[in-house]
């Protein structure tokens, strides 16, 4: 029998040790000194968020990062899963990670299977999976 290797993920990043990644986060408050819908701001207000100080003062001016500049970060030394939460975005999604030629270095997950479906038609070699709520949830779709 094949020895399976486990797989390490770490949800909103190493957030037991450092602030956690607000990427993919809709509200502001939480995770920075803003406020407010992060759907309803520019890039430029967002970077101008401090998403440090509430962890420690050695985390104060941490600034949320763009998908391409964690990509850039992190693809390098771990595979990085992308949750794709907001619809209509795979395939701009897609792009960022095509841009960053850092296919194999990306799994894209969702709980909905028409991101994934956009996302796998936009780049077949993307890694895909589906996020479910565990077997209990299974045929509630």
């Amino acid at each position: 029998m094949a020895r399976l290797s486990p797989m390490v993920c770490a949800h909103r990043g190493r957030s037991g040790v450092a602030p956690e990644n607000t990427l993919v986060a809709f509200d502001v408050n939480r995770t920075t000194d803003g406020e407010g819908q992060i759907s309803e701001m520019t890039l430029e207000e967002i970077r101008a968020l401090d998403a440090g100080s509430w962890k420690g003062e050695a985390f104060a001016g941490e600034r949320v990062p763009t998908l391409a500049e964690t990509l850039e970060a992190v693809v390098p030394n771990c595979v990085l899963d992308i949750e794709i939460k907001q619809r209509g975005i795979a395939e701009q999604v897609v792009a960022e990670v095509r841009a960053a030629d850092v296919v194999r270095g990306v799994t894209i997950v969702s709980f909905d299977l028409e991101d994934l479906r956009e996302a796998k038609a936009a780049e077949p070699r993307l890694a895909c999976g589906r996020i479910t709520g565990g077997p209990e949830a299974e045929g509630r779709e």
